[in-house]
């Protein structure tokens, strides 16, 4: 589904074609009142970027850029000067891109 610029990955999972990998953006609570984790599952180590986008597209705040090894790990994301509304979670990675649903009330 694609929304203002935004391509939506609703199942929040990504394959890497072939590899039988799987990098898993996970979002909790959603919606958020004053903050949320972000549960990642990344398939192969590699530079993640992880950005708050609105539903244009344009970058709010960057909530993560490193190099990471392989496997999950948890951010929480202090969300309570953030005006309510539908934002996007975009994970970036050296083979693909997320976009999951983020809901701020």
């Amino acid at each position: 589904m694609q929304s203002d610029g935004i391509a939506e990955n609703n199942s929040s999972d990504s394959r890497a074609a072939g590899s039988g990998a799987i990098t898993r953006l996970n979002i909790y609570p959603n919606p958020a009142k004053t903050s949320t984790n972000l549960n990642v599952n990344i398939a192969k180590a590699g530079h993640v970027a992880i950005n708050l986008v609105d539903v244009s597209g344009r970058q709010l705040k960057q909530l993560m850029n490193a190099n990471v090894k392989s496997g999950e790990f948890s951010l929480t994301v202090n969300t309570a000067g953030i005006a309510s509304g539908v934002y996007y979670v975009r994970m970036i990675t050296n083979d693909e891109t997320l976009n999951t649903k983020l809901v701020v009330q």
